[in-house]
């Protein structure tokens, strides 16, 4: 590729396409049902309203496929924690008001979360078929739902403009239950760390983390009236989905640990 690269991520390498347009080229192993199935979910989110890039066309480049998208030339939530240690508290805000605000949209068409979440922990060879076998009976105990379900929603995947957003990266996307897709957001903020960073940077995303985690999840249930309770339900399958993910040894080490805690709760 002769574009300037944007930045690099697990599934894919966004680079400077035309003008006004950003080209998101998935590694090769990112199989082309995904990506088509990202492009379509994108659509979908468009005409409900949701603020994200618009998603134009597909392309294909050697053994790789891609989608361009509308470029939006601005700053993710994530670097503007980053830039300003003292606002965690204040964009835990407004993740979580973003996330309702998702959350008042409803789908037919988009993939069954359930069966993501059980696809996923079939996928992972972290887990040994009788544990998978109790968390997914646990899980056909949990309510579904309708609701458009991001599946991914962090600061790194919301772009900031003022007082305007955007969500990116609808890959995981679901119609389902709005308390997994909370789960899997805490999760996220709990245990995730971005590929690369130094010791130094991951432990101040850690604290970071920690403050968003609290000033999210109580900004969203006040929103939504969803109790903790219908959320902290959600956490197995969320965690156990998550491994089929790769995720780095250190969060692999905690979902793990998650994973056994709930594990015993359960059988209790």
């Amino acid at each position: 590729m002769d574009k300037e690269l944007l930045g690099r991520g697990r599934t894919a390498d966004v680079y400077v396409w035309d003008e006004g347009k950003a080209l998101k080229l998935f590694h090769d192993f990112i199989p082309y049902e995904a990506v088509l199935s990202e492009f379509n979910i994108c659509r979908t989110v468009n005409t409900a309203g949701i603020p994200t890039p618009k998603a134009l066309e597909l392309v294909e480049i050697g053994q790789r496929h891609g989608i361009v998208y509308q470029r939006l030339h601005y700053q993710t939530m994530q670097d503007i924690i980053m830039m300003r240690l003292t606002i965690p508290i204040k964009q835990g805000r407004k993740l979580a008001l973003i996330h309702y605000q998702i959350h008042q949209s409803s789908s037919e068409t988009l993939p069954s979360q359930k069966n993501l979440l059980k696809r996923n922990i079939e996928l992972t060879q972290m887990l040994e078929p009788k544990i998978k076998e109790i968390i997914n009976h646990y899980m056909d105990s949990l309510e579904e739902g309708d609701t458009i379900c991001h599946g991914d929603l962090h600061p790194d995947n919301i772009i900031i403009n003022g007082e305007n957003h955007w969500v990116i990266d609808w890959m995981t996307a679901s119609r389902g239950n709005a308390a997994a897709d909370v789960a899997r957001t805490l999760l996220i903020l709990q245990t995730g760390i971005p590929p690369g960073v130094t010791p130094i940077k991951a432990k101040i995303l850690h604290l970071v983390g920690c403050l968003l985690y609290k000033s999210y999840l109580r900004e969203y249930m006040k929103l939504s009236g969803i109790s903790l309770k219908a959320i902290e339900a959600w956490t197995l399958p969320i965690a156990a989905a998550r491994l089929a993910e790769n995720p780095l040894e250190e969060e692999q080490r905690k979902v793990l640990k998650i994973i056994d805690q709930q594990i015993k709760k359960l059988l209790q």
